[in-house]
């Protein structure tokens, strides 16, 4: 993973634009990842685009080139007809290059009788200095709660931020306090997973405790 992400900064060369993002509540993100400027465009001066923040992005991105199926993504988990979660939930990366980074997630979501999720993640991304660095809101397209562990799945609408085909996948384990892992897909050529998935599939996935708030979730 961490191989495939320095390729990655290598071919977008000089002309490239750093995306540091964090969404997450579920697991380690991925390493921060060399965007080129190409893929995301340069918004006109006082358009909407450019008053808007880049979206934030974090430690572990998983390469995703053909969505669903495909071997750089975790196995797909089924959603858990009546489940719902929420919460607000702070932690901070301990990870080269984004240490410091403070992280804020909130998922109120859940699952009608046939499996269908509906719901709402909004992401805050804040520098050590307490500056801005990005924050968005994406779509909870899967809930699968089992025991004291929740996953969660957010796809971000595109057209928000500068980061195409932008999603988050999240576990969270109850406890005192809890716990979240977070891995995330960006800039993939197709439109990434709406499934649930497992973080932990990902040996470079670091487990990080709530700081401040906390989630509920039941199935």
């Amino acid at each position: 993973m961490r191989s495939l992400v320095r390729r990655q900064a290598r071919a977008a060369g000089p002309a490239s634009v750093a995306v540091i993002a964090a969404l997450a509540v579920a697991g380690p993100l991925a390493v921060a990842t060399a965007v080129p400027a190409s893929a995301t465009g340069s918004p006109a001066a006082g358009s909407p685009a450019a008053a808007r923040p880049p979206a934030a992005v974090a430690p572990v991105t998983v390469s995703q080139g053909k969505g669903a199926g495909d071997p750089g993504m975790p196995p797909p988990v089924p959603a858990t007809p009546g489940a719902r979660i929420g919460g607000v939930g702070h932690f901070t990366y301990d990870e080269p290059g984004v240490e410091g980074h403070r992280i804020r997630f909130a998922v109120h979501a859940r699952v009608a009788a046939d499996g269908t999720a509906r719901g709402a993640l909004t992401y805050r991304h804040l520098l050590p200095d307490g500056k801005l660095l990005g924050r968005g809101r994406a779509d909870v397209t899967c809930v699968n709660v089992t025991g004291d562990t929740a996953l969660v799945t957010a796809v971000v609408p595109e057209g928000q931020g500068t980061v195409r085909n932008h999603a988050f996948y999240l576990k969270i384990i109850e406890g005192r306090p809890d716990r979240i892992e977070t891995l995330q897909t960006n800039n993939g050529p197709v439109r990434p997973p709406s499934y649930c998935a497992d973080p932990a599939f990902n040996p470079d996935i670091r487990r990080y405790p709530i700081e401040r708030g906390g989630f509920r979730f039941t199935a």
